[in-house]
């Protein structure tokens, strides 16, 4: 299990997602990530800030993302990799 910073959360992102910095605190949210789990150093990408990266289809794809569901509320308090997905971002 790993902590996941709130800079580093779904939430967060979401959020953000029509912030033309994204890509930037995607990354950041990656940093961070690995800043508390000493065992993910160096593993997690830290692309999504680069210049060549379009930023509008990054904020789509977060927003496709959100509009997934894991299923009824009773599903998603019983499933472990549901609450890690939506904790991670």
């Amino acid at each position: 299990m790993f902590y996941v910073p709130q800079a580093a959360r779904w939430l967060h992102f979401q959020s953000n997602a029509k912030n033309p910095l994204i890509g930037q605190l995607i990354d950041e949210g990656m940093e961070a990530i690995e800043k508390e789990n000493t065992s993910l150093k160096g593993i997690l990408p830290k692309e999504y800030g680069k210049p060549s990266l379009d930023k509008r289809l990054l904020a789509e794809l977060i927003g496709l993302i959100s509009t997934i569901g894991l299923g009824d509320a009773e599903s998603r308090s019983k499933a472990i990799s549901g609450r890690e997905f939506t904790s991670i971002f």
